[in-house]
């Protein structure tokens, strides 16, 4: 199963979440091939290629994408991502910018949704300190794994091993599914 991490990093923090994040899922599945590519560096047609794409990205002034992402982002509204699956992780200070925490996730997810993409990995925000976000769905959980370099680094390890675990059990859940509908649309071929 091909995995691409696509991340942006200007301090990088966000590039050392990925490489562990990587470092997991090796672990995790022997199984996984996954590549890890900086947003700068991927181009649209590796947003659409792998059975999971994770992007990463932080949240930058006040509620912003971080730089790395400004043209992969435009591009974006040019590439069709349906049929494809994404997970995000975002990194954000809540002390800082505790109105805008994690909103660059949120912004990225709502585009990768809206050219088709389906997401799974999302996270619960209990345990989290923050004023508003963005990247909140339902209320109760981030769009992606939430993870605070700057007020605690401390849980960012056990945050990625957990998210990391969740992550595999919902892909498995959608490769199962995807090989369930491609077997009854073949199924409903031979029929006709």
């Amino acid at each position: 199963m091909k995995i691409t991490i696509i991340y942006g990093s200007s301090t990088g923090n966000t590039q050392n979440a990925a490489e562990i994040i990587a470092d997991e899922l090796t672990n995790l599945n022997a199984d996984y091939q996954v590549e890890v590519l900086d947003v700068c560096d991927a181009t649209p047609e590796q947003f659409n290629q792998p059975n999971l794409l994770i992007a990463g990205i932080s949240t930058w002034d006040i509620g912003e994408l971080q730089c790395d992402w400004f043209d992969a982002y435009e591009q974006l509204d040019d590439t069709d991502l349906s049929g494809s699956t994404f997970a995000l992780f975002g990194l954000g200070d809540a002390g800082a910018y505790s109105d805008t925490y994690q909103d660059a996730m949120g912004i990225l997810h709502d585009k990768l949704l809206e050219r088709g993409a389906k997401a799974i990995g999302y996270w619960p925000t209990e345990n989290y300190i923050y004023d508003d976000s963005r990247a909140v769905i339902d209320g109760n959980k981030f769009c992606g794994l939430a993870l605070d370099e700057e007020g605690e680094s401390d849980k960012t390890e056990e945050r990625i091993i957990e998210w990391v675990k969740q992550v595999s059990k919902e892909l498995e859940l959608v490769k199962q599914h995807a090989d369930a509908s491609s077997l009854t649309t073949s199924l409903r071929n031979k029929l006709a």
